[in-house]
C-alpha cells in the first residue's frame, strides 16, 4: 500500500492506494520425443503447461529435425521458450523377390540381411505348400525408423499338360507337327522326332518354372491293307431299278463303297443307277488303312421320255447303251401297232416325226434286238413318252 501526503498552506490531506506487481514466468511444455519422418504429428501445442497461449515458429515440419520457438501472446507476463524436435529418417529394407515355386519344391529361408544392409527376422516360417505372405522385422537401430517390408511367395499347383489326341494315320501319311503349347497354355517340347512309319509314343517335356509334369501321346500308324474289288449288275437289261452289287476282300472285312466319286456308304448295293456310261465303283476299309481299288460296270437302260421341241436338249430318242452294238436294231410303233421308225442306235436316233410331220405327244412302243453281255441275241419290249 502506498500513501500520499499533500502539503498546502493551512491544509494537510493524506491519500492511499494499492499497486499489484505480476511476476513474469517461463512458458513450459512437455518435450516431444523423437518421431519418424512423416509421422502423423503435424502441429505443436498452442497452450503451455501454465496455460499460456501463443504461437510457434517456424511452421512445424515432420520430415526433418529442427528448433522451434514459442512466442506467448501479449499481456500474459510469460517468457517464450524453444523446443528441439528430432525427426529420425525412415528406411525400407529391400529384398530380391523370390520367384514362384511349384508345390513341394525346396524353398530356402529368406535372407536376414536386406539388399540395402539392414538385418532382421522374417515371419511366419517358410512354407513350400501354399502361397504365403512374409513380414520382415528389422533389428532396431538408434536414430533410425523402418517401413514395414512384406514379400509374398507364390506356390503354384502342379498340373499335367492337356493335348488333343491325334487320330491314327496310315503308314506314310503326312504327320503334322505336334503343338508346343498345350490346351492349358503349358509350353514345352516333344521327343522323339515324328515318325509316320510306325506307332510311336511321344513325351512332352514342359519348359522350366511352369509347375507342369511330363505327359505322353501315342500316335497309331496303321499298315495299309491291300483290297480287291468286284461288281455285278443284279438287274435284268432295261429293268426300271438298275442295281449294282459290290464285293471286296482283304483288310478288316468291314468296308465302305462309292459310286462314280459320290459319297461313301456302308451298303454294298447301289440301286436305281442311271446312265449308259461306264460306272466306276470303289471300296475302302472302314476300320483301317487300305488301298482303294476301283472297277467299272455298265447298265442297260433306255430314256423314259424325250421332248423334240428344238431347244437342243433331249430332242431325239435313242438307246445310248447300245451305241457300240452294231447288231442292235430298234423298231418304234404307235399304240395301234403301226411301225413308225426303225433305226440302228449306233447310227442315228428318232426325232419324233413320221413322214416329215411331228407326231402327237403320247406314249410309243419299241422293240429292240441286240447282243447281250453273254454274246447271245436278245430282245426287249417297252414304251416311252413323247412330250412337246
Amino acid at each position: 500500500m502506498y500513501a500520499e501526503t499533500v502539503t498546502t498552506p493551512n491544509c494537510t490531506n493524506e491519500y492511499s492506494f494499492n499497486v499489484t506487481i505480476d511476476i513474469t514466468s517461463n512458458a513450459t511444455f512437455v518435450q516431444i520425443p523423437p518421431i519418424c519422418e512423416g509421422d502423423p504429428l503435424t502441429t505443436l501445442p498452442t497452450s503451455s503447461l501454465e496455460g499460456f497461449t501463443g504461437t510457434w515458429s517456424p511452421v512445424f515440419d515432420n520430415t526433418t529435425s529442427g528448433t522451434y520457438t514459442f512466442t506467448p501472446d501479449s499481456d500474459q507476463c510469460a517468457i517464450g521458450t524453444t523446443m528441439d524436435i528430432t525427426v529420425y529418417p525412415v528406411f525400407t529394407p529391400t529384398f530380391t523377390q523370390v520367384d514362384p515355386i511349384c508345390v513341394g519344391d525346396p524353398l530356402s529361408n529368406l535372407n536376414t540381411v536386406s539388399d540395402n544392409g539392414f538385418s532382421g527376422t522374417w515371419s511366419p516360417a517358410i512354407n513350400n505348400t501354399v502361397t504365403t505372405e512374409y513380414t520382415f522385422t528389422p533389428t532396431p537401430i538408434p536414430g533410425v525408423c523402418f517401413e514395414e517390408t512384406k514379400m509374398t511367395i507364390a506356390v503354384l499347383t502342379q498340373t499335367t499338360p492337356m493335348f488333343t489326341q491325334v487320330d491314327p494315320i496310315c503308314i506314310g501319311s503326312v504327320l503334322a507337327s505336334l503343338p508346343i503349347t498345350s490346351n492349358d497354355n503349358i509350353t514345352g517340347s516333344w521327343t522323339p522326332a515324328l515318325n509316320n512309319l510306325a506307332t510311336t509314343t511321344y513325351t512332352f517335356t514342359p519348359d522350366p518354372n511352369q509347375c507342369a509334369d511330363e505327359t505322353t501321346m501315342t500316335i497309331v500308324v496303321n499298315p495299309i491293307s491291300v483290297l480287291t474289288i468286284d461288281a455285278i449288275n443284279l438287274s435284268e437289261d432295261f429293268d426300271a431299278n438298275q442295281m449294282i452289287l459290290v464285293s471286296a476282300t482283304g483288310g478288316s472285312g468291314i468296308y465302305e463303297y462309292q459310286l462314280d466319286g459320290g459319297d461313301w456308304q456302308s451298303n454294298a448295293l447301289f440301286e436305281y443307277v442311271t446312265g449308259c456310261q461306264e460306272h466306276i465303283v470303289a471300296v475302302r476299309d472302314a476300320l483301317g488303312c487300305s488301298t482303294i481299288p476301283e472297277t467299272s460296270i455298265m447298265i442297260m437302260e433306255f430314256p423314259k421320255l424325250f421332248t423334240p421341241n428344238g431347244d437342243g436338249y433331249n430332242d431325239t430318242w435313242n438307246i445310248k447303251c447300245l451305241i457300240d452294238d452294231p447288231t442292235a436294231v430298234v423298231s418304234i410303233f404307235d399304240r395301234y401297232g403301226k411301225l413308225i421308225f426303225q433305226f440302228k442306235p449306233s447310227r442315228t436316233a428318232w426325232n419324233g416325226t413320221f413322214n416329215g410331220s411331228m407326231l402327237a405327244a403320247t406314249d410309243y412302243w419299241f422293240v429292240v434286238k441286240y447282243t447281250n453281255d453273254n454274246g447271245v441275241e436278245a430282245q426287249y419290249r417297252s414304251h416311252f413318252s413323247l412330250r412337246h
